[in-house]
């Protein structure tokens, strides 16, 4: 599902996010992620970006998949 995707100075990207306990906890997450970056055009984007305070982002490769970085 596409989010909207927060911008600064939204008060949310100042918030500090928790780390991720397990994969399959955020896996609908990651889902919304991926399909907003790609509707996006964008390179990048981190889940505080969608308004979920998790330490998790995806990032587009020159080879064309993305990764998927989690904290």
């Amino acid at each position: 599902m596409i989010k909207d995707i927060l911008v600064w100075p939204n008060s949310e990207l100042g918030k500090n996010s928790e780390s991720v306990s397990s994969i399959e906890s955020i896996k609908d997450t990651l889902e919304n992620m991926n399909d907003t970056l790609d509707s996006s055009g964008g390179i990048g984007i981190s889940a505080p970006q969608i308004g979920i305070l998790k330490r998790a982002c995806i990032i587009k490769s020159s080879i064309g998949k993305n990764v998927v970085l989690v904290n």
